[in-house]
């Protein structure tokens, strides 16, 4: 009998920093980000052996009060919350002297980013059925007052054509007083027109704004903006309220339904940029694979 999520998150992950792990076995490496690596990584339990993925964060003496602290107390703090099927489960957490460890499911698939490159464009009821997963997975986030304000390709991960949101690093949660965050925080070519105003607030409108790009690489081929170079962007997005369905941006035209459907996510009146919840509802989502 394989071990259940709840029973590898009571698993004790156990290290001193000097010596290889005591009882769990580091493999290859699956990902990368700013401040990490992740890795396959196994463990023994019940006479069977598990995959896991551990993600590994360097931290030196002179970086405790650093973003790269934040953002691993930051995410440890979210994934402890969490329990929904479009939400990457936690295992548990290990502090050493100079490294950090966070122990997580493995998916062997990968990122949707690693499934677009493989397959290319999706075709319409993929779209749609990875689209109403991952709103479904910001649903759950928002209920919870949480913004994970890094959602893109890279972030959503595949499991037998069912996807879940990992990459908590960048997430807060929002108190019932304090619904806004400022900040100029997540990946550029995915993020929202307020946050690049110096001194606005942004919220949960981010996430909203994030998932519309990555509807919009499933429809294309392409990621957002692909025709601009990056830094220049931030520049057009606050003066020319450009978006990423001006025509001129585009190579592919898009369908009808699509970019309807875009075109109420892409609203520079973040207050006005509907909720995951209203747009599950959406007609552009009635079709098939519900």
């Amino acid at each position: 009998m394989s071990a259940t999520s709840i029973e590898l998150r009571d698993f004790q992950f156990q290290g001193n920093g000097n010596k290889p792990p005591t009882n769990w076995r580091k493999g290859n490496q699956i990902g990368c980000g700013g401040f990490s690596n992740v890795y396959r990584a196994e463990i023994d339990m019940q006479g069977q052996t598990h995959a896991i993925a551990v993600k590994v964060i360097k931290v030196s003496q002179n970086e405790k009060d650093t973003k790269k602290k934040k953002s691993v107390v930051a995410e440890i703090k979210a994934l402890k919350k969490f329990q929904h099927e479009r939400i990457v489960s936690y295992y548990g957490f290990l502090e050493l002297e100079f490294k950090s460890f966070i122990f997580m499911e493995y998916i062997e698939e990968g990122s949707l980013r690693k499934y677009m490159s493989t397959n290319g464009r999706l075709n319409i009821d993929m779209i749609k059925h990875f689209t109403r997963q991952i709103l479904q997975g910001v649903q759950y986030l928002h209920g919870l007052k949480c913004v994970h304000r890094d959602i893109k390709p890279e972030n959503v991960l595949i499991k037998s054509q069912n996807i879940k949101l990992t990459d908590f690093g960048l997430a807060r949660f929002f108190d019932e007083i304090t619904k806004t965050y400022t900040a100029f925080t997540g990946t550029i070519r995915y993020m929202a027109p307020e946050v690049f105003e110096k001194g606005k607030s942004n919220s949960k409108s981010v996430d909203i704004w994030a998932t519309g790009c990555v509807v919009l690489e499933m429809t294309t081929g392409d990621i957002p903006f692909s025709k601009i170079q990056q830094f220049p962007l931030q520049g057009l997005m606050s003066r020319d309220n450009l978006t990423p369905l001006d025509k001129q941006y585009l190579d592919a035209e898009l369908p009808k339904e699509t970019e309807n459907f875009l075109s109420k996510i892409f609203t520079f009146d973040a207050k006005k940029r509907p909720t995951a919840s209203i747009l599950l509802k959406d007609t552009f989502l009635n079709g098939k694979n519900k």
